[in-house]
């Protein structure tokens, strides 16, 4: 019987950072969002369903501040890239769905995602893992949620993550 390592099999992850939108003039709104993953590993690769919801206060019109509400179900593969046994650099690639709903007019819009990122894990144990991780998500609405300054096109994350292996 082989032991198995404790990079296979099933994890779960959390992350705590910055998530913000794009408009397609360019401009950026920022503000503090949370991603829960649940995956599983075998060797360099793996499968990892997440939800992410966030709050970001953007400019309306004159000097109104509202939340856009971001939140999103995404499917990604890691493939970790051989660096080492302790340092886990990885990229990622994905699809997804994304909510966009801004509170103070009202807007919803809803819509496919492509996801892209990368991250490193950083081993702290057998079965902990900390590390930091950059997602951008490309979507495609008909008619999405205005920011300041248009309307969204893509949404960013960039959190602190913790995942435990079991």
């Amino acid at each position: 019987m082989t032991r198995r390592s404790r990079r296979d099999g099933p994890f779960l992850g959390f992350g705590l950072g910055l998530v913000g939108v794009e408009n397609g003039l360019g401009s950026e709104d920022g503000g503090t969002g949370v991603n829960f993953g649940l995956g599983m590993r075998d060797g360099n690769m793996a499968l990892e369903v997440g939800l992410l919801a966030a709050a970001v206060p953007v400019e309306g019109d004159g000097d109104l501040v509202q939340d856009l509400s971001i939140s999103g179900l995404s499917a990604d593969a890691k493939l970790y890239l051989p660096f080492g046994k302790t340092v886990e650099p990885y990229a990622l690639v994905g699809l997804g769905l994304v909510s966009l709903e801004s509170e103070g007019d009202e807007s919803r819009g809803f819509s496919t995602a492509l996801n892209f990122g990368g991250g490193v894990d950083i081993r702290v144990n057998r079965g902990l893992a900390i590390g930091g991780r950059y997602t951008l998500n490309g979507f495609f609405f008909d008619e999405a949620p205005s920011t300041s300054g248009g309307s969204a096109t893509q949404t960013f994350s960039a959190m602190g993550t913790v995942t435990a292996y079991f």
